[in-house]
This record gives structure tokens, sequence and C-alpha cells, in this order.
């Protein structure tokens, strides 16, 4: 409901900003032209009077839709097809309107240029200020257009879920709970039901939250269902689609239904270009059991993968819990998205025979791989964590130290005291020095105590740290 209710504001304050920027561009055109021309763009006075007009009851129209396309239940919206209909008629009416009274007036003057070009005396350059005028009530109706088909369009398709809705329900627990007799004339009934792709769309959806919720014999009847109707021929043309999300759509039902037949279709469309439906494919190929050939097609990729889809693949993986499997070979990718998420999957599933290659990792030049080889050390070998830790920080890479040293700071105590005295003086990075400093501090009230742990020359070097922790504190 959320989430509706901010799609509805974004389009709303979309349409005001389109709204304010056409009527500044109108300003700015009657600005330039009076600037030109002074007192004599009376000529035009015709002219912006029509589209003045048409302006007018475009605007009147548009708003009419945003409202009806913008309001919850409590409110105005066009709620059936006999609304929708006269609504469309009186679009159509009013643009053949428009182009009649254009065509008349164009001809009982003998059109607009060659009435200004005999009547006034302009510069050469005018008839292209008409030429720009004309073009640009062109685009401006185009876009409204555009924009009341598109309303149209949803407001046809919430026609259609709201119509299809219980409909499709009450004939789904029908068949689901009926005999076979029952059964048939649920499919003859629903069959008759699909009108459009969009009640197709709609029933799929419904159907799918039966899917996801039942189990045993009765998630069976539910495939069943959904070969009978045949919904899988349905999807699989979808994945055709030349919209990217009506493919995405496609591939999450596919894999919602346990569609195996969809996997070589799913297997080819890996070599597509788009990024959002190849990562689409992959969650798709693992929830029909593929994880085999999806983590072999990952291994071998060199396309970049972001720690978001890196997280959708281990949770995707999770939800099949496949403990069996080795992930190890994952942590000798040269891919660093791969590195990430066999380090999250050996992690997750705690292999402990790749803790020695998860250790190596803590130095990585990638900051992201380290911080994941720190979580997963820290899972492998939770008691001697921070030796391991210190170990690494020694030969780190510079940018690397910081996430190290933050991973230790919850764990710090008295026991950790020997190696933090010898970094503070050792370690050639001075942010590293300070933050020991500080988790040094964090045990101890008195500055003097730490400074009592030093020699006369390293008391100085010490005294210097805490001065600049001070002064950067004060900032």
């Amino acid at each position: 409901m959320g989430q509706s209710k901010v799609g509805r504001a974004l389009v709303l304050n979309r349409d005001i900003f389109i709204s304010l920027a056409v009527a500044m561009l109108f300003v700015a055109l009657i600005a330039g032209l009076y600037s030109i021309f002074g007192m004599n763009l009376t000529f035009a006075f015709p002219l912006l009077s029509f589209f003045y007009k048409l302006f007018s009851v475009l605007a009147i129209i548009y708003a009419i839709v945003i409202v009806a396309a913008n309001r919850n239940g409590k409110k105005l919206i066009i709620y059936n097809y006999s609304l929708l209909v006269i609504y469309s008629f009186a679009v159509v009416l009013f643009f053949a309107f428009i182009v009649v009274t254009y065509f008349h007036f164009e001809s009982s003057i003998n059109g607009i240029v060659s009435y200004a070009k005999e009547n006034f005396r302009f510069p050469s350059y005018t008839r292209y200020f008409l030429s720009m005028i004309y073009f640009s009530q062109l685009l401006v109706m185009v876009f409204f257009l555009v924009s009341l088909i598109s309303r149209t369009h949803r407001i046809g398709f919430s026609i259609i879920q709201k119509n299809y809705y219980v409909s499709f329900y009450s004939s789904i627990l029908d068949y689901i709970y009926g005999d076979e007799q029952a059964r048939y004339n649920v499919v003859t009934a629903i069959s008759k039901m699909f009108h459009s792709r969009f009640s197709k769309e709609e029933f799929i959806r419904t159907l799918n939250m039966f899917n996801v919720n039942f189990k045993g014999e009765l998630k069976n009847r539910i495939y069943d269902l959904y070969l009978d109707l045949r919904m899988n021929e349905f999807l699989h043309a979808a994945l055709d689609s030349r919209r990217n999300n009506r493919i995405i759509w496609a591939i999450k039902m596919l894999s919602s239904f346990n569609d195996v037949s969809s996997i070589p279709a799913l297997k080819r469309m890996l070599e597509v270009h788009n990024d959002d439906i190849r990562y689409e494919v992959i969650i798709g190929l693992i929830k029909l059991n593929q994880i085999d050939f999806v983590l072999d097609y990952l291994y071998h990729s060199s396309e970049p993968i972001n720690e978001y889809i890196s997280n959708k693949v281990v949770s995707a993986i999770k939800l099949l819990n496949p403990a069996t499997k080795d992930y190890g070979f994952l942590l000798e990718s040269k891919n660093d998205g791969v590195l990430i998420m066999g380090l999250n999957l050996v992690n997750e599933f705690v292999q402990g025979k790749h803790f020695d290659r998860a250790k190596q990792l803590l130095v990585h030049p990638n900051v992201k791989v380290s911080y994941a080889a720190i979580r997963t050390v820290m899972t492998l070998d939770c008691i001697n964590f921070e030796k391991h830790i210190v170990e690494s920080l020694k030969t780190a890479p510079e940018k690397n130290k910081m996430e190290m040293v933050n991973a230790i700071r919850p764990y710090f105590t008295e026991d950790s005291l020997p190696w933090a005295k010898d970094l503070l003086i050792s370690e050639p990075s001075r942010e590293v020095r300070m933050a020991i400093l500080r988790m040094m501090s964090g045990l101890f009230s008195q500055p003097e105590t730490i400074l009592d742990l030093y020699d006369e020359a390293q008391r100085n070097e010490v005294q210097a740290l805490f001065y600049s922790i001070t002064k950067t504190d004060k900032k």
C-alpha cells in the first residue's frame, strides 16, 4: 500500500513539473517574439488564441485523467468500461474538432503563413518563427496524446484487475478442491475470461499467490491448472517481448512455478546485454535448481557482479539449502564480485576447510573482498579471529587496514595490548595508529597509563598522537 501511494505521488509530481515546464517555455516564446516584433506581434493573436484554447482543453482532459489514475477508492476513479468508453469517445471527438477547426481556419484566410506574409511586413526569418510555433505545438499535442494513451492503458488494467480478481480467485479454489468434472468446468470458464494479455497476466499473478503458499498435493494441482490453461506457453512467449519489465516478470513467474521446461531458454538468455535481465535469469536458474551451472557460469564470467546481486544469489541458494555443495572453487576466481559471493557462501554454510584461502584474501587489493574475507574468517575461527587479523594487518594494503582495525574494535580487551603496543609504534599508517590508540584509550581513563608502556623516545611519539586525536575530536 505504501509503495502504491509513493508511486502515485511521484507520477503526480512529475505531471506538475512537466506542466510548469511547458508553461515556462510558452511564456519564453511569447517574450522572445515580443522582443523581436514589438507591438506588431498582433498578427499572431489569432494563432495564439487557437492554441490557447487547445492548451486549455487539453489541460482539463489531462487533469481529469491524472485524477482518475491517482485517486483511491474513497474518491473519484474510472472503475468500469462504460465510463472509459465515454471518456475515450470524448477525447477522439475533441481532437476531431481541433482538426476540422484548424483546416477551416486555414482555408478561410488562405493559410496563416500566407495571411501573415500578405498583410504584414516582417524580416525574412518570420517564417521560421511561425514554423517553430507550429512544430512546438505539434510536439505538445503528441505529448498529450501519448500521456492520455498511457493513462488509459493503466486505467484499463486496473479495471481488469478489479473485474477478474474475484472470479479468478474463486475459480482457482474450485479447481484445487473440486473433482475432475469441476476442474474441467473451471478450465473452460477461465479460458473464456482470457480476452487480452492483461487478463492472462492478472490470472498468473493470482495463481502464483496460491503457488507460493501451498505445498504438497495442493501445489501439484496448481501446477496442473497452470499447464491446462497453457500459461507456460504464454510466459515462454513473453520472454521474447520488447519490454524488459515484461521479460523480467516472465522469468520470475517461470521460476516461481518451477517450470523446468524454461531452463534451455533461460540459459540462452544469459547472452543478452541487459544486466537486469541477465541477473534475473541467474536468480531464476538457481530457483530451478541449476546451481552448478550458474556458479560455473559466474566463475568464468568477466562481467562485474555488484554486491547486491551477490547477496541475491547467496539468498536464493540458501533458500534451496544445498549445504553439501563445495563453494571453495569460487575463491580462486579472478572476478572480484565472484570472490565476494564465494566468501559469502563459504561463510553462510561454514565450510571451514577453506579457512586458509579466506585468510589469504584478507589482504586482497579490493577492500570489499577484504571485508567479506574478514566476516568469513570471523565465522570460521571466532576464537582466534583477532590473531588472524593482526597477522594480516602487517602486510595488508593501506586502504584495507582501517576496515581490519574496525573489525577488531568490538573485541579489543587488555589481552590485545601486546600487539597493540607494538603496532602503535611500528605501523606506518598514522590513521591506523590513531585508531589503535583510541582503542587503547577506551581501556584506560588516564593517558599516562598508556605512556608508561613506552620509553622516553617512544613517549614523545605517542604524546603527539594523543595531541592529534584531541585536535581531531574538537573539530
